[in-house]
């Protein structure tokens, strides 16, 4: 399984569309520093950039490294990756699967010292709380309850 970064920083120079001004002409925003996400596998992934975009156009932080959004954007990386792993669409997650998630979380332990943690309750906590944002946001996004 690879443990390679799943987003990248847009550029200083990223714009994003925000309005139409008189004779339809686009008005662009700075866009910079926004989480561009992707699969394992390269591919874009819609569900976690559409979510990344709307938490961006709520106002949450972008700046020094990607800021609240790059946190968000690391965060989600756990959940891609487990659903990539285990060939599973964000909309068919059951509660089962959700538990064999966050224990996977809490029970993951550094490369070559199997007694450490990766990370600590309180990371796992804000893990799951994000991803079960993002899950109904999915759900949002396609309808479903």
């Amino acid at each position: 399984m690879s443990r390679s970064k799943l987003f990248n920083l847009s550029s200083n120079d990223f714009r994003l569309p925000s309005h139409l001004e008189k004779h339809g002409v686009v008005a662009w925003s700075p866009a910079d520093n926004i989480p561009l996400i992707s699969w394992p596998n390269g591919r874009w992934c819609l569900e976690a950039n559409a979510f990344i975009l709307g938490k961006y156009s709520s106002g949450q932080a972008r700046k020094i490294r990607g800021g609240t959004l790059a946190t968000y954007a690391s965060y989600l990386s756990h959940l891609i990756r487990f659903c990539y792993d285990n060939q599973t669409s964000f909309f068919e997650i059951s509660d089962n699967q959700f538990t064999l998630f966050i224990n996977f979380l809490k029970s993951e332990c550094l490369l070559g010292a199997p007694s450490r943690k990766v990370r600590d309750s309180n990371s796992v906590i804000a893990i799951g709380r994000l991803t079960l944002d993002f899950l109904a946001f999915v759900g949002n996004l396609y309808g479903i309850s």
